[in-house]
């Protein structure tokens, strides 16, 4: 992953939903798509995302906007999609250090 600094956008964030085999589970049925991240001070905002391409291959992604990144340190990551009364899924945490500006 690329190095990303307190204030950055643009970043591309992809999580892929994997069964206990590490193998990719289909999500083209869910109708509900999120990626949370939580900074080091603890706080979690909720991203709306979208199929990488068409889910089949389990992978979702954000690309984040101006005011997303905003406190150094080290961030949680995680994906979130529902298809309403069918299923809720949730991929384990993931991190990335996010670094300050000199300026």
């Amino acid at each position: 992953m690329p190095e990303i600094h307190d204030g950055d956008f643009g970043h591309v964030f992809e999580i892929t939903f994997v069964d206990s085999d590490g193998d990719a589970i289909d999500i083209s049925a869910a109708n509900t798509l999120q990626i949370y991240m939580r900074n080091n001070a603890g706080t979690v905002d909720t991203h709306t995302a979208g199929f990488t391409t068409d889910g089949t291959d389990g992978k979702i992604d954000y690309t984040t906007v101006s005011g997303d990144i905003d406190t150094p340190g080290l961030w949680q990551i995680q994906g979130h999609v529902t298809d309403t009364g069918v299923y809720q899924r949730k991929t384990e945490w993931g991190s990335f250090t996010v670094e300050a500006n000199l300026a």
